[in-house]
């Protein structure tokens, strides 16, 4: 079978382009024929929005002339498009589906799994289903919640959350299969006119336990406790500063060095690590390397998502396949990682919003007793999150 993927970012390796290669090797492994329609300049992709491109503009050469610019230009984009939402990006939508509409027609592709981590991979999967019916089958895939946003406005996160369950009922119609995250499920099932014979609750393709990883240079230490983080910081959603703050006086306690390693995009904080004690950044990293790195940590870091804390992030299910301890920073009581890490039961839990004074005291007598642990044996703690598992339901 000929099979094509709509998603993820051709030139960058995030949680979601993650989930969609994963998937894209599982189906090859089983003997089908994959393509990847992403995200990118490169051939086989769609180039991002001016919207896109400037805001990693902005988060690689952020003067202040190019804030004020990006601050304007948001507003006025929120101004023109929101009463199109969650389609913000209609140019690029009609891209997307007259690139897929191609590479259905040239490549005789039977199944296509449009990824939601932006709009205009579902308006594309959509588009091909009502342009080939049954010739096709068209299964969307919820990596992120349509519904969760990051907007400081309460009145905006309303209107966007009004519009995102309409849009579902409007995407269940058209869709053969829907695949949303556990995190999404109680949205969906108090969603009246939906077809819940195509939905299905689902984890994440990434819990893969085997060790089939590239090796790089590591910047460790071997008289230091290494931490690594690998993915996205922000000063809103992701903010270091209170763990760090920690780990320093952590560090006091311990009398012994600790130091966080960070790789990924860390936005508008990346003078707070420079000012760490504790932390050091090593800028973007291949998700090739990133299990070597994590397997050779002394721990893992997690922090928790301060506004979009209804969602489930995929990266910690690939932490959890390393068996390493984890310290998890936890921001808002009602995170939907919580369950997860329970069942997981290997890690530091650091709650964030308490802000409790005697907390770098535990997370010291913490690491001093996880330091040496062995790894911890999730075999079938997570078999949901498997590539096989999220493939055998799109096939079936």
């Amino acid at each position: 079978m000929n099979v094509l993927f709509i998603g993820g970012d051709g030139s960058l390796t995030n949680a979601n382009t993650v989930c969609v290669n994963n998937m894209a090797h599982e189906m090859e492994s089983r003997g089908h024929k994959t393509y990847v329609l992403s995200l990118g300049d490169g051939p086989g992709q769609v180039p991002d929005t001016y919207y896109g491109k400037l805001k990693i503009k902005v988060a690689s050469h952020p003067t202040l002339l190019m804030k004020l610019w990006l601050k304007l230009f948001d507003l006025m984009r929120h101004v023109v498009l929101l009463p199109f939402y969650p389609d913000v990006a209609p140019r690029r939508s009609r891209k997307m589906a007259k690139k897929a509409e191609e590479l259905v027609r040239k490549n005789d592709i039977e199944l296509v799994v449009a990824v939601f981590n932006v709009y205009e991979n579902i308006y594309a999967g959509m588009h091909l289903k009502k342009k080939f019916g049954e010739r096709i089958k068209v299964v969307s895939y919820h990596l992120d919640l349509r519904t969760s946003s990051v907007n400081p406005s309460k009145l905006i996160r309303n209107y966007i959350y009004k519009h995102a369950l309409a849009s579902l009922k409007k995407e269940n119609m058209i869709v053969d299969k829907m695949l949303i995250p556990y995190s999404g499920q109680k949205d969906i099932e108090k969603l009246t006119g939906m077809n819940m014979n195509k939905v299905h609750f689902v984890g994440f393709p990434v819990f893969i336990d085997d060790k089939g990883f590239e090796k790089c240079e590591l910047p460790f230490e071997t008289d230091v406790i290494n931490i690594t983080y690998i993915g996205s910081l922000s000063s809103d959603n992701r903010n270091p500063s209170y763990i760090l703050e920690l780990l320093e006086q952590a560090q006091e306690i311990l009398g012994r060095k600790l130091m966080v390693h960070v790789w990924g995009d860390v936005a508008d904080v990346g003078q707070i690590l420079a000012d760490s004690q504790v932390a050091t950044y090593h800028g973007m990293i291949e998700n090739r390397y990133a299990r070597y790195i994590m397997d050779n940590s002394d721990f893992l870091l997690n922090i928790g998502n301060a506004v979009t804390y209804s969602m489930l992030p995929s990266k910690v299910f690939g932490m959890f396949a390393t068996g390493k301890p984890i310290i998890n920073v936890i921001t808002h009581p009602a995170d939907a990682t919580l369950p997860y890490f329970k069942r997981y039961n290997h890690s530091i839990d650091v709650c964030e919003y308490q802000q409790n004074k005697a907390e770098a005291l535990m997370l010291a007598n913490g690491i001093s007793k996880m330091k040496d642990a062995p790894l911890q044996e999730s075999g079938g703690l997570f078999d949901d999150f498997k590539p096989e598992k999220i493939c055998e339901i799109i096939m079936n």
